[in-house]
């Protein structure tokens, strides 16, 4: 989902072409709504960011082994195999993909309570894909998932009452709400944005030790952007928090490679910093 993305794209496209990039972007607005406004400026370049070359259709992934034992619990009612087999008719590059089967098998176990499938219905929703798209069923999906727990959906709901979409009263305390619970229940994406809402202030005070920890849970936890970002604190510094430490900088930057299989923006940035810190340690 749109709000899922994150605010790191359009940072590190502005980041990567100055030396030192700045730890925060200077057109990051120091209002409590800021960590959203950021996703809507990097709508446009997180394409760029993820996209993978698509593969012919002799290159799509044929049916997995367990797809038929899927199915059968899925027509017994088995909510959670609904969603496994609404998954694998998302899925791009497959043979299955089949986003209206997709929102049928979604649906089924939305209406059987299921977070996950009412995350994913939304979701679909939300892009218009296998369903019109219709940002007010999006929000009413979310408010269900959300009130389960969901980590992934109070992350996109923050967003929603930041912004006051999807129906939805603009909101930004309940925003910054929804953040803080995406990332106590360790969303990632929602423990980097949360990071950085310290950092700047969008919590009613800056907080640097606070947001950096929050960034380095998002690191743990594999989260690309908030890995990268530690590289380029390591690599420079950042405050009394983040110590100047090449080597350390490296181990982080090199985690993006190593765990990003694909080349992809984010890795091709690490690659490029990499280099650059090793040719300065080589002086």
């Amino acid at each position: 989902m749109f709000f899922s993305e994150g605010i790191f794209s359009r940072w590190l496209f502005l980041a990567n072409e100055m030396t030192p990039p700045p730890i925060v972007p200077s057109w990051f607005p120091p209002h409590r709504s800021a960590f959203i406004l950021g996703a809507i400026l990097a709508l446009g370049l997180i394409g760029v960011a993820v996209e993978t070359k698509a593969g012919a259709p002799s290159d799509l992934a044929p049916a997995p082994p367990e797809f038929e034992e899927v199915r059968k619990a899925a027509e017994a009612g088995d909510a959670k195999a609904q969603v496994r087999l609404g998954t694998l008719y998302s899925r791009d590059h497959s043979a299955l993909k089949d986003y209206k089967k997709a929102a049928e098998w979604f649906s089924k176990a939305a209406d059987q309570g299921d977070a996950d499938g009412e995350a994913k219905l939304a979701d679909l929703y939300f892009d218009g894909r296998g369903v019109p798209k219709d940002e007010s069923r999006t929000a009413a999906l979310l408010v269900k998932a959300a009130a389960q727990g969901h980590a992934e959906s109070e992350f996109s709901l923050s967003g929603f009452y930041s912004l006051g979409v999807g129906g939805l009263p603009k909101d930004e305390a309940l925003g910054i709400e929804f953040l803080k619970k995406s990332a106590e229940h360790g969303y990632p994406n929602g423990e980097f944005n949360l990071g950085l809402a310290y950092l700047i202030g969008s919590m009613g005070t800056k907080d640097e030790v606070v947001g950096i920890s929050w960034i380095r849970k998002a690191a743990e936890h594999g989260f690309t952007p908030a890995q990268l970002d530690l590289g380029h604190r390591y690599e420079y510094g950042y405050g009394q928090s983040v110590t100047k430490d090449p080597d350390q900088a490296l181990v982080w930057l090199h985690r993006v490679v190593d765990e990003n299989d694909e080349e992809n923006l984010l890795r091709g940035l690490a690659e490029r910093d990499i280099e650059r810190i090793e040719a300065k340690k080589s002086k």
